[in-house]
Protein backbone atom coordinates (compact mmCIF):
# COMPACT_ATOMS: atom_id res chain seq x y z
CA UNK A 1 0.00 0.00 0.00
CA UNK A 2 0.98 3.41 0.05
CA UNK A 3 1.30 4.68 -3.79
CA UNK A 4 0.10 8.18 -2.59
CA UNK A 5 2.22 10.72 -4.16
CA UNK A 6 1.94 14.67 -4.87
CA UNK A 7 4.66 17.05 -3.79
CA UNK A 8 5.95 17.76 -0.26
CA UNK A 9 5.86 20.71 1.90
CA UNK A 10 8.49 23.08 1.78
CA UNK A 11 9.51 25.52 4.90
CA UNK A 12 8.53 28.50 3.35
CA UNK A 13 6.84 30.67 0.45
CA UNK A 14 2.95 30.85 -0.44
CA UNK A 15 1.25 27.21 -0.93
CA UNK A 16 -0.57 27.24 -4.38
CA UNK A 17 -0.88 25.20 -7.50
CA UNK A 18 -2.82 21.67 -8.20
CA UNK A 19 -1.10 18.49 -7.54
CA UNK A 20 -1.89 14.37 -7.68
CA UNK A 21 -4.35 13.84 -4.82
CA UNK A 22 -5.75 10.02 -4.95
CA UNK A 23 -6.97 9.25 -1.32
CA UNK A 24 -9.12 10.67 1.83
CA UNK A 25 -10.05 8.71 4.90
CA UNK A 26 -13.35 7.75 5.56
CA UNK A 27 -14.61 7.97 9.62
CA UNK A 28 -17.74 5.80 10.52
CA UNK A 29 -18.87 8.70 13.64
CA UNK A 30 -18.75 5.84 16.02
CA UNK A 31 -15.21 5.22 16.82
CA UNK A 32 -12.53 6.22 14.05
CA UNK A 33 -9.75 8.83 14.40
CA UNK A 34 -6.50 9.66 13.62
CA UNK A 35 -4.10 10.42 16.39
CA UNK A 36 -1.51 12.53 15.59
CA UNK A 37 -0.14 12.27 19.57
CA UNK A 38 0.73 15.87 21.85
CA UNK A 39 1.99 18.35 19.26
CA UNK A 40 3.86 20.61 21.24
CA UNK A 41 3.47 23.60 18.23
CA UNK A 42 0.02 24.16 19.46
CA UNK A 43 0.75 24.64 23.38
CA UNK A 44 0.36 27.89 24.64
CA UNK A 45 0.73 29.37 20.93
CA UNK A 46 -1.12 33.00 20.19
CA UNK A 47 -1.60 32.55 16.39
CA UNK A 48 -2.62 29.40 15.04
CA UNK A 49 -3.97 28.16 10.84
CA UNK A 50 -5.86 25.15 10.04
CA UNK A 51 -6.81 23.84 6.79
CA UNK A 52 -9.12 20.85 6.34
CA UNK A 53 -11.20 19.25 3.11
CA UNK A 54 -14.29 16.98 4.77
CA UNK A 55 -17.08 15.81 3.32
CA UNK A 56 -20.29 15.53 6.21
CA UNK A 57 -22.21 12.21 5.85
CA UNK A 58 -24.34 12.86 8.93
CA UNK A 59 -24.36 14.33 12.26
CA UNK A 60 -26.09 13.08 14.99
CA UNK A 61 -24.36 15.06 17.69
CA UNK A 62 -20.45 16.49 17.84
CA UNK A 63 -18.49 15.33 15.38
CA UNK A 64 -15.80 16.26 15.81
CA UNK A 65 -13.26 17.40 12.88
CA UNK A 66 -10.20 18.14 14.91
CA UNK A 67 -9.16 18.32 18.54
CA UNK A 68 -6.52 19.68 20.71
CA UNK A 69 -6.30 20.00 24.35
CA UNK A 70 -7.67 18.26 27.61
CA UNK A 71 -11.02 19.11 28.06
CA UNK A 72 -14.10 21.09 26.75
CA UNK A 73 -12.96 24.00 29.08
CA UNK A 74 -9.45 23.58 27.78
CA UNK A 75 -8.22 23.24 23.97
CA UNK A 76 -8.88 24.00 20.63
CA UNK A 77 -11.48 22.44 17.97
CA UNK A 78 -13.44 22.19 15.03
CA UNK A 79 -16.59 20.36 15.31
CA UNK A 80 -19.82 20.14 13.23
CA UNK A 81 -22.48 20.44 15.77
CA UNK A 82 -26.36 18.62 16.12
CA UNK A 83 -27.61 22.04 15.52
CA UNK A 84 -26.62 22.03 11.69
CA UNK A 85 -23.58 24.56 12.32
CA UNK A 86 -19.86 23.78 12.32
CA UNK A 87 -18.04 26.13 15.03
CA UNK A 88 -14.31 26.79 15.57
CA UNK A 89 -13.83 26.95 19.24
CA UNK A 90 -11.09 27.92 21.60
CA UNK A 91 -11.19 27.56 25.44
CA UNK A 92 -9.19 28.64 28.16
CA UNK A 93 -11.44 28.59 30.95
CA UNK A 94 -13.29 31.54 28.92
CA UNK A 95 -14.92 30.45 25.99
CA UNK A 96 -14.84 31.83 22.34
CA UNK A 97 -16.57 30.53 19.06
CA UNK A 98 -16.96 31.68 15.73
CA UNK A 99 -18.88 29.36 12.91
CA UNK A 100 -20.18 28.12 9.75
CA UNK A 101 -24.22 28.29 9.02
CA UNK A 102 -25.55 24.93 8.37
CA UNK A 103 -22.59 23.14 5.57
CA UNK A 104 -24.25 20.92 3.42
CA UNK A 105 -23.89 17.11 3.70
CA UNK A 106 -22.53 15.05 1.26
CA UNK A 107 -20.84 17.88 -0.51
CA UNK A 108 -16.79 18.49 -0.21
CA UNK A 109 -16.29 21.81 1.86
CA UNK A 110 -12.77 23.22 2.62
CA UNK A 111 -12.52 24.86 6.07
CA UNK A 112 -9.57 27.90 7.03
CA UNK A 113 -9.81 28.33 10.99
CA UNK A 114 -7.41 31.25 12.02
CA UNK A 115 -7.00 31.71 15.64
CA UNK A 116 -4.95 34.97 16.88
CA UNK A 117 -6.81 35.65 19.82
CA UNK A 118 -8.67 39.29 18.97
CA UNK A 119 -9.31 39.04 15.66
CA UNK A 120 -10.20 35.28 14.48
CA UNK A 121 -11.61 34.21 10.98
CA UNK A 122 -12.60 31.18 9.38
CA UNK A 123 -13.76 30.89 5.83
CA UNK A 124 -15.64 28.36 4.17
CA UNK A 125 -14.79 27.60 0.35
CA UNK A 126 -12.34 30.20 0.29
CA UNK A 127 -15.20 32.92 1.62
CA UNK A 128 -14.52 34.71 5.24
CA UNK A 129 -17.68 33.85 7.15
CA UNK A 130 -19.15 36.42 9.19
CA UNK A 131 -20.48 34.85 12.00
CA UNK A 132 -18.38 35.53 14.50
CA UNK A 133 -20.31 34.46 17.73
CA UNK A 134 -18.93 35.52 21.09
CA UNK A 135 -15.51 35.82 18.81
CA UNK A 136 -12.50 34.07 20.32
CA UNK A 137 -10.20 36.57 22.77
CA UNK A 138 -8.09 33.68 24.39
CA UNK A 139 -4.74 32.90 25.06
CA UNK A 140 -4.24 28.77 24.72
CA UNK A 141 -2.58 27.79 27.91
CA UNK A 142 -1.33 23.81 28.64
CA UNK A 143 -3.41 22.46 25.59
CA UNK A 144 -1.03 19.74 25.98
CA UNK A 145 -0.56 16.06 27.63
CA UNK A 146 -3.50 14.89 25.58
CA UNK A 147 -3.32 13.32 22.09
CA UNK A 148 -4.27 15.73 19.08
CA UNK A 149 -6.34 14.11 17.35
CA UNK A 150 -7.96 14.38 13.59
CA UNK A 151 -12.21 13.08 12.89
CA UNK A 152 -12.48 12.71 16.97
CA UNK A 153 -12.28 14.33 20.16
CA UNK A 154 -9.08 14.62 22.46
CA UNK A 155 -7.59 11.94 24.61
CA UNK A 156 -7.99 8.34 23.91
CA UNK A 157 -11.81 8.16 24.59
CA UNK A 158 -12.54 9.30 21.15
CA UNK A 159 -16.06 10.14 21.22
CA UNK A 160 -18.05 12.35 19.31
CA UNK A 161 -16.32 11.13 16.07
CA UNK A 162 -16.87 12.43 12.63
CA UNK A 163 -18.98 11.22 9.94
CA UNK A 164 -17.86 11.49 6.96
CA UNK A 165 -14.69 11.78 4.92
CA UNK A 166 -11.31 14.05 5.64
CA UNK A 167 -8.50 14.92 2.96
CA UNK A 168 -5.71 17.25 2.97
CA UNK A 169 -5.41 18.39 6.95
CA UNK A 170 -2.98 20.66 7.98
CA UNK A 171 -1.98 23.58 10.20
CA UNK A 172 0.07 26.25 10.59
CA UNK A 173 1.94 28.55 13.74
CA UNK A 174 0.64 31.72 11.67
CA UNK A 175 -2.45 33.63 10.25
CA UNK A 176 -2.72 32.21 6.79
CA UNK A 177 -5.19 34.32 5.77
CA UNK A 178 -3.98 36.09 2.87
CA UNK A 179 -2.95 32.55 1.17
CA UNK A 180 -7.20 31.41 1.17
CA UNK A 181 -7.03 31.68 -2.44
CA UNK A 182 -4.26 29.57 -3.33
CA UNK A 183 -4.98 27.16 -0.27
CA UNK A 184 -8.59 26.63 -1.33
CA UNK A 185 -7.02 26.85 -5.03
CA UNK A 186 -10.55 26.93 -6.42
CA UNK A 187 -11.67 23.61 -5.18
CA UNK A 188 -9.49 21.45 -5.54
CA UNK A 189 -6.37 20.56 -2.93
CA UNK A 190 -2.85 22.27 -3.04
CA UNK A 191 0.48 21.85 -2.28
CA UNK A 192 0.90 23.66 0.82
CA UNK A 193 4.42 25.18 2.51
CA UNK A 194 5.36 26.22 5.53
CA UNK A 195 2.92 23.96 7.33
CA UNK A 196 3.91 22.51 10.89
CA UNK A 197 2.27 20.04 9.98
CA UNK A 198 0.09 18.26 6.93
CA UNK A 199 -1.63 15.18 6.38
CA UNK A 200 -2.62 13.76 3.52
CA UNK A 201 -4.98 11.19 5.02
CA UNK A 202 -4.62 8.65 2.67
CA UNK A 203 -1.94 9.56 0.04
CA UNK A 204 1.54 8.17 1.12
CA UNK A 205 -0.15 5.93 4.22
CA UNK A 206 0.90 2.83 4.48
CA UNK A 207 -1.54 -0.26 6.54
CA UNK A 208 0.38 -2.44 9.09
CA UNK A 209 -2.39 -5.06 9.63
CA UNK A 210 -4.54 -2.75 12.29
CA UNK A 211 -4.09 0.52 11.26
CA UNK A 212 -2.97 3.50 8.68
CA UNK A 213 0.15 5.41 9.46
CA UNK A 214 -0.09 8.59 8.17
CA UNK A 215 2.63 10.42 7.18
CA UNK A 216 3.50 14.05 7.56
CA UNK A 217 4.29 15.96 4.36
CA UNK A 218 5.72 18.83 6.84
CA UNK A 219 9.20 18.79 7.55
CA UNK A 220 8.51 17.75 11.44
CA UNK A 221 7.82 14.09 10.34
CA UNK A 222 5.06 13.85 13.63
CA UNK A 223 2.72 10.81 11.33
CA UNK A 224 -0.79 10.39 12.41
CA UNK A 225 -1.90 6.60 13.62
CA UNK A 226 -5.61 5.97 12.90
CA UNK A 227 -7.70 3.73 15.38
CA UNK A 228 -10.45 1.66 15.10
CA UNK A 229 -10.09 1.86 11.63
CA UNK A 230 -10.19 -0.47 8.46
CA UNK A 231 -8.33 -1.00 5.39
CA UNK A 232 -11.01 -0.05 2.90
CA UNK A 233 -11.45 3.12 5.33
CA UNK A 234 -8.76 5.11 2.54
CA UNK A 235 -11.24 5.51 -0.04
CA UNK A 236 -10.85 7.76 -3.85
CA UNK A 237 -13.41 9.83 -2.74
CA UNK A 238 -11.75 13.12 -2.76
CA UNK A 239 -12.17 16.68 -3.27
CA UNK A 240 -11.71 18.43 -6.75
Amino acid sequence: MGLGGGRSATSSGAPGGAFKNTYSCEFDGTDDYMSIGDTSAIDSATVLSFSIWCKIDSVSGNGYLFAAGTSTTNGIWLVPYSDGNMYFVARNGASGYIYVSNPSTGSWHHILAVFNGSSPKLYLNGNLISHLGPGINVTLSATGGDDFNVGGKWGTSASDTFNGKIDEFAYWVSDQSSNIVPIYNGGAPAALTGTAGWWRMGDGGTWGGTNWTIPDASDNDNAGTTQNMAEDDRVTDIPS
